[in-house]
């Protein structure tokens, strides 16, 4: 039994998160894909509410049994919310193998993280492509990670804000639901 934590803002979630989430549970063999979803990133900021962004991954992934999202990060309002600190509350109640998944773009940073050489000691690292960061690393740390051959997918998050600022269509980039929600709510307007 194994399950892989995503980690992010998604704000908003789009159908590429989607796409490799399907893509982890299968190559990686897990029982189900988690989005973690971050509440004080300390890093990069965020442009709709924890709430918002929160409901936009339960629409997506709404009747499909293998994703979930957990709200931990809000749950221990942190102040700021380093990955090593939510894993050590995380494995107080998963038994399971954890794998955690982050990006090639984070992956070129990891050795930056607030404790990284413990967050290999305590999870295994899976690294997924994004379209701007192909793999092409001599981190030494590279022979103890998983590099995960998934699908790329040219959509951003940022992109959609971009389109969404300018009136631009974007109901395709995103699920149905997300989509009508954020034009309900009219998110990432300004």
């Amino acid at each position: 039994m194994a399950i892989a934590i995503v980690g992010g803002r998604f704000d908003p979630i789009h159908i590429g998160h989607l796409i490799v989430a399907q893509d982890i549970l299968e190559i990686l063999k897990v029982n189900k894909v988690v989005f973690l979803l971050s509440h004080n990133p300390p890093h990069k900021p965020v442009f709709s509410s924890f709430e918002d962004r929160y409901n936009m991954i339960k629409l997506s992934i709404e009747n499909f049994e293998k994703f979930e999202v957990w709200d931990i990060e809000r749950k221990l309002n942190l102040e700021k919310s380093y990955t090593y600190l939510i894993l050590i509350e995380i494995l107080k109640f998963v038994k399971e193998e954890i794998f955690l998944v982050i990006g090639s773009d984070e992956f070129e940073n990891f050795k930056n993280w607030y404790r990284y050489e413990d967050i290999l000691k305590i999870v295994k690292l899976a690294v997924v492509q994004r379209p701007e960061n192909p793999y092409s690393y001599s981190s030494d740390i590279v022979d103890r990670v998983i590099m995960i051959k998934n699908r790329i997918i040219q959509v951003s998050s940022s992109e959609i804000r971009k389109r969404i600022r300018k009136n631009m269509e974007f109901r395709f980039l995103v699920p149905y639901r997300v989509y009508e929600y954020i034009v309900e709510k009219k998110l990432y307007v300004h």
